[in-house]
């Protein structure tokens, strides 16, 4: 009645480096034969990246290669009901792993033959696989009463000792064949409520294992634990059962697959067949009467859909992104003013779906980060600093340090008054920077604030007002020329007041020659006052650094950022009140963060630094004096991009006995620190010495 048809078991290759020549054999075999055909077993391997939980993400050509194979094999997934993972290493905590790596493939000839076929995930094993079921139902009638046959479980029963006991011991019941008949009756039917009893007992463990697979607190793993010992005792109650009426006694090669004593016990019923039928009309038909025409017309009208508008069908999908999540996923969230959108193409086989996907115990998995993202989106990304403590998301104004809202900030961002202003802050650099007396730098500010659009047009068209004149003028010139311009600038002021308020009527030629005497003359003055001061007294003097005071230990931090790698090197370095060395440490932490981002994450780093050690009171330095300043002012609320990293310094410094002090250091006495951090690119991993200094840095220490 089947056919022939064709199965194979697999088994793939445990070492990775070896998985390719599974795929290659999986090939050969889809080669030989042309039956219907289904391949089973553990094959090793994912088809798709949600098919594993927990764990390192698994190399996305590793899925590649497996999907390939399966598809030049002429194969696909036979979906199965039942837990969705076949297989977990039996670990309780955070490394807790479950894939699918068993499974059922099939061709095109196999599923057409086969339709109503079913495959299952069981929810029992005493492996650390589940295994998988493949059914074809077939319909096997009983054409005559089962005889009773005593069955070798029923032994270990107490209540089939007191049934037998109790017709033995019966005077009513004379002969033993009368006792031996009442006896087979009581024990048949007792035996039948007992099989219904194994198999209620036996779904109901099926039901709460289903229940409790996949959670992970403690008391659902115990409760599970139990389930499955219970149930496994049955199954070994069952399979002595099965073993006595398949009359095998022994079990082959250690196999305690119950269905294989079911199969000893009923491959003398398999007869499925089928006589003959009734049709539409009430009529029988049998094999000879066009039974077969009638059994493919019936399955190709319960196949066959009946053309219908597809957007009725759509209507009754429930949605399960509401138009406002819509909004919110749409909305904007990489630090980027021109475009803060994602700009890759998804490929969703990464299992990439939300930004969280992304963060591996409180920081960026770079290596997804770059695999998933083009270089843009990437470096957006790993410029996103991460809170180590939950939290929600939080919008801040950008034009503010603290990331707070005000009205004035924001009208000085209309009005652009703002000397940091985007685009101004070269421009008002170089103009505070020409060499020229104060007086006419002040009137080049007055140039391009006051001089209407008309004036400046009327001597330059070329120009579209006065500030776009005076920047490309700026912007060409040298500083020499630039403090020309000043003074002619000024020569030409003077000129035109002699004008307006005297009524004298200079020379052309005398206006330029002025503004370059007052050039000159400002010129030499600046020599003769520069002659007169000794030459060492230019020159800045070094910083030093400073012992802190008695039971206080002094904590130098600083970092180091490398754009190529995406990650940024962290140095810290104590010293007690003696200035003696007590500890170092260097690391790294992911991610390419502003200077300012970077610095405060690695004072983040020192306090946790400082929490693990039993030290008195320390003073935190750091070179980075907006980052000091803030931190000596955490009472005050944050909103900026960094205040979710001051929020965590602030718990820190709660879980922490001694007393924390903020101090700001020049870069020249932060040298120590500075080095560490340098380090970090000769030493990947975090390390920490205690006893003595590292040879790289013992000449900076005092």
């Amino acid at each position: 009645m089947l056919g022939e048809w064709r199965i194979t078991g697999f088994y793939g290759r445990p070492n990775r480096n070896e998985r390719r020549a599974s795929w290659a054999l999986l090939r050969e075999l889809a080669s030989q034969y042309s039956y219907p055909w289904v391949c089973c077993g553990d094959f090793n391997a994912i088809l798709t990246q949600d098919e594993k939980r927990g764990g390192n993400f698994y190399p996305t050509y590793l899925v590649q290669d497996f999907r390939d194979a399966v598809l030049q094999a002429g194969l696909s997934d036979v979906n199965m009901n039942g837990y969705k993972y076949t297989w977990d290493n039996a670990r309780d905590d955070d490394d807790w792993v479950e894939a699918k790596l068993d499974r059922f493939l099939a061709n095109d000839d196999w599923k057409r033959r086969f339709a109503l076929s079913k495959a299952a995930v069981l929810d029992y094993s005493s492996s650390d696989h589940l295994p998988i079921l493949l059914q074809v139902r077939i319909f096997l009638p009983r054409h005559s009463p089962r005889l009773f046959r005593f069955e070798n479980t029923w032994g270990a029963e107490s209540g089939c000792r007191e049934i037998v006991e109790e017709i033995w011991s019966d005077p009513s019941l004379g002969s033993v064949l009368e006792k031996l008949q009442f006896c087979s009756v009581r024990l048949g039917e007792w035996g039948d409520n007992l099989r219904k009893l194994y198999k209620q007992e036996i779904d109901d463990c099926k039901r709460v294992m289903g229940l409790l697979r996949g959670k992970r607190d403690a008391h659902s793993r115990e409760s599970f634990r139990m389930a499955k010992s219970k149930f496994l005792d049955l199954l070994r109650r069952k399979e002595s059962y099965w073993r006595q009426r398949a009359k095998e006694f022994w079990l082959k090669e250690g196999d305690q697959n119950t269905k294989f004593f079911h199969r000893k016990a009923t491959i003398r019923q398999r007869k499925n067949r089928i006589d003959r039928l009734k049709d539409d009309n009430g009529n029988w038909c049998d094999w000879s009467t066009g039974l077969e025409a009638m059994i493919t017309d019936y399955f190709k009208n319960i196949f066959t859909s009946n053309a219908g508008s597809s957007n009725d069908i759509i209507d009754l999908v429930p949605a399960l992104v509401t138009d406002d999540q819509n909004v919110d996923l749409m909305k904007p969230w990489l630090p980027d003013v021109a475009f803060p959108m994602v700009t890759t193409t998804f490929d969703f086989n990464f299992g990439v779906y939300m930004v969280s996907d992304l963060i591996t115990d409180g920081a960026w998995n770079i290596d997804l980060v770059n695999r998933v993202f083009n270089e843009r989106d990437r470096k957006l990304i790993l410029s996103i600093p991460l809170r180590r403590s939950s939290s929600i998301d939080l919008q801040f104004w950008k034009h503010d340090k603290r990331g707070s809202y005000s009205v004035s900030s924001a009208y000085k961002l209309q009005t652009q008054e703002s000397d940091t202003a985007v685009g101004n802050k070269k421009f008002w650099k170089k103009l505070w920077s020409i060499p020229a007396a104060p007086k006419n730098q002040k009137l080049s500010l007055a140039c391009c604030i006051w001089f209407s659009t008309d004036q400046i047009k009327t001597l330059f068209s070329a120009c579209s007002d006065h500030r776009d004149w005076l920047m490309r003028a700026l912007a060409l010139f040298n500083p020499n020329d630039s403090a020309t311009l000043a003074y002619l600038c000024w020569s030409i002021w003077e000129e035109r007041n002699s004008v307006v308020w005297k009524s004298a009527q200079p020379a052309a030629n005398s206006c330029r020659l002025r503004g370059l005497r007052l050039k000159r003359e400002w010129d030499d003055a600046l020599v003769s006052i520069r002659a007169a001061i000794p030459p060492t007294a230019d020159l800045p003097t070094p910083q030093e650094w400073k012992k802190p005071g008695p039971n206080w230990v002094k904590l130098n931090v600083d970092i180091a950022t490398n754009v190529n790698s995406g990650w940024t090197g962290i140095g810290m370095v104590v010293r007690n009140e003696m200035g003696s060395f007590v500890a170092c440490k260097i690391s790294r932490m992911v991610g390419l963060f502003s200077p300012t981002i970077a610095e405060i994450m690695g004072v983040r780093e020192a306090l946790s630094w400082i929490k693990d050690n039993n030290w008195q009171n320390v003073i935190v330095e750091s070179d980075n004096l907006q980052v000091v300043n803030v931190l000596n002012s955490m009472n005050v609320e944050n909103f900026s991009m960094m205040g979710g990293i001051v929020s965590d310094c602030r718990s820190l410094i709660n879980e922490i006995s001694c007393e924390i002090l903020f101090s700001h250091v020049f870069r020249s006495a932060n040298g120590v620190a500075h080095a560490l951090a340098q380090a970090t690119r000769s030493f990947p991993n975090a390390m920490e010495w205690t006893l003595s200094p590292p040879e790289f840095v013992t000449h900076l220490l005092l």
